[in-house]
């Protein structure tokens, strides 16, 4: 074909050049992009998961490339939109979960063993494609007729268009469950942030809203356009992806401030100091659940103090005061004074093992009651006995 004077090949010649040196220009600037590191943070979670995206724009880039390629050397491009696009598509559909996964879950080790998996069934139809046109004896089996057909003409037969029907219809159901899946992430990312964080934290999390919705059009968009082969379609789905892939750039390039406040609610691996503590958070535990015990369990006991109240406590574990408040309620079935109270009870016990000479009205203080009698009512509402019979139970043994 005439490329430079024929209307619409034309533009999409001039498209291919701008969208493709725009895909490698940004996956570059992605990958030469170092994240944010602080003390307790060197953000290796958000490094990965923005290679990842880089790599996606790459591949995309390689595409656009692929196909300028084939239209200069004058072959129909869009016989590329048959068994190549959607392999390369379905290849960047893995490495984008990959990366969304890696933001969303604040995980530096995410599996690709399900990606491996769901690609088998693509490399085997492309393989079974490729075999019945090179390998004389299987393509005299499927079409006899045509041995010395060209490769345009083997796309037109029955086998080869099933072979395409399935491999599509393959893609594109993977990539509903994909963007489903990616919905759901998206979903419980942002209610698990907003348990942990307040105010300026949770309004940057419009980013996170902004990349995932980019990759969700950028998904669907790139199944309309293994389905809709047309030129005129063609050139608003390029101009369509460069709009995008300057979005999901600027997106992936914003996020990482929010990783800097992210140790606290996610525990993971990926941080030093403090947050190191919550590792046992990435098998699957409640995060709050280590960042309590660790509380408790500091040597100054700090829930002897006086005047405690649920937002001081949070504070003190850097933790939202709701989601502390539904801990206690739905999961220990307690309210924060009578957790408080069974901690300081928990101590009273101690000392009175420990030190039997003590007095009530010291032990009383010690512990934060106002008084031996407020102390006696409360011990006596968890244990069912009073601070007296409970130490002559013990002189008794």
């Amino acid at each position: 074909m005439e490329v430079a004077t024929n209307g619409i090949y034309f533009i999409i010649y001039v498209t291919y050049i701008i969208v493709t040196t725009t895909c490698f220009a940004l996956s570059s600037v992605l990958y030469l992009t170092k994240g944010i590191k602080t003390p307790l943070s060197n953000n290796k979670s958000y490094i990965k998961g923005k290679n990842l995206i880089a790599t996606s724009l790459l591949l995309e880039g390689f595409v656009h490339l692929l196909m300028f390629i084939t239209i200069v050397l004058g072959y129909d491009y869009q016989n590329m939109y048959e068994f190549v696009i959607p392999t390369i598509f379905f290849i960047q559909i893995i490495v984008i979960y990959a990366g969304l996964q890696t933001f969303l879950y604040s995980k530096v080790n995410v599996s690709y063993r399900l990606g491996v998996y769901m690609s088998v069934p693509i490399v085997v139809i492309a393989l079974i494609h490729y075999a019945i046109f090179f390998i004389p004896s299987l393509h005299a089996l499927v079409d006899s007729d045509n041995l010395t057909a060209s490769y345009d003409a083997y796309l037109e037969c029955t086998t080869s268009r099933v072979l395409d029907a399935l491999l599509t219809a393959y893609v594109v159901v993977i990539t509903s469950i994909g963007v489903y899946f990616l919905v759901v992430s998206k979903v419980r990312f942002l209610s698990h942030i907003r348990h942990y964080h307040d105010g300026e934290v949770c309004s940057k999390c419009t980013w996170i809203h902004i990349l995932v919705w980019s990759l969700i059009v950028f998904y669907i968009l790139c199944c309309v356009t293994i389905l809709v082969t047309t030129p005129e379609f063609n050139v608003t789905s390029l101009w369509t992806q460069f709009v995008l892939s300057i979005i999901i750039t600027i997106s992936t390039l914003n996020i990482q401030e929010i990783y800097l406040h992210l140790g606290k609610a996610f525990g993971n691996a990926d941080t030093n100091g403090e947050t190191q503590q919550t590792e046992a958070a990435d098998n699957g535990d409640d995060p709050i659940s280590v960042i309590i015990d660790r509380w408790v369990n500091r040597s100054d006991r700090p829930y002897l103090a006086e005047g405690l109240t649920v937002n001081k406590v949070a504070e003190q574990m850097c933790l939202n005061k709701r989601l502390l408040s539904q801990y206690l309620n739905n999961v220990l079935n307690q309210n924060f004074n009578t957790w408080l109270n069974e901690l300081k009870v928990k101590e009273v016990k101690r000392i009175i093992e420990e030190e039997p000479s003590q007095s009530f009205n010291t032990i009383a203080i010690r512990v934060g009651f106002s008084d031996a009698p407020s102390m006696t009512k409360i011990f006596k509402s968890v244990c069912g006995m009073t601070p007296t019979m409970y130490r002559n139970s013990l002189q008794k043994e």
